[in-house]
């Protein structure tokens, strides 16, 4: 709230307007999910026998008792559920869609807009990541993701812990957004100079 960066200013006028009592009901509800999933759901035994992305049973991160449109959406409320469960919710952050779009090669996938991962105008000339991907997608590709990385440590002989498994996940997915620093920065400059959006 107190970052001077232009993108973030579409954000703090939503903020200031929004109605205290209804963020406070997300956050509540958000908080007790996250609570039940952890204790009704979650079962460290089965967890990473997931097939789909159903088996994560995460649909209710993208329903509107979820939301507060333009305040708290898909990056805020995976942030919330991250910072307390990082065994079982992934960081769905800005570094982490921007990375997806490099480990899948800048594949199109067939999307009108050439990715489903950014959202891409040429006519405004403008590029930003898909701040509506739905979490029980982008949940499990991190899921998939560290399971990769638990192989990998496991054939180099390194330990990860299952408490936060997502926390190497999330470093991961930093640290390939960062090899691309040069090219997203001045993708998002785009949006700081006069575009539109959350970066």
């Amino acid at each position: 709230m107190f970052s001077n960066a232009k993108e973030l200013g579409k954000y703090k006028s939503q903020f200031s307007i929004s109605d205290p009592n209804e963020l406070l009901q997300v956050v509540q509800t958000l908080s007790q999910f996250g609570e039940k999933y952890q204790n009704d759901v979650y079962d460290p035994k089965t967890y990473e026998d997931a097939k789909q992305y159903e088996d994560l049973r995460l649909e209710n991160m993208n329903t509107e008792a979820f939301t507060v449109y333009g305040v708290i959406g898909g990056g805020i409320k995976s942030q919330m559920m991250y910072k307390v469960y990082p065994n079982t919710f992934p960081n769905r952050s800005r570094n982490a869609i921007w990375a997806l779009w490099y480990l899948t090669d800048k594949k199109t996938f067939g999307c009108k807009t050439d990715s489903e991962f950014l959202m891409i105008d040429v006519g405004k000339s403008f590029t930003q990541q898909n701040y509506f991907y739905p979490y029980k997608l982008f949940a499990f590709y991190a899921f998939e993701i560290y399971k990769l990385l638990r192989d990998k440590a496991t054939e180099l002989g390194a330990y990860i812990d299952t408490d936060y498994r997502y926390v190497i996940v999330d470093s991961f997915l930093s640290f390939v957004e960062n090899v691309h620093d040069e090219e997203t920065s001045f993708l998002k400059a785009q949006i700081r100079d006069g575009g539109r959006g959350f970066a």
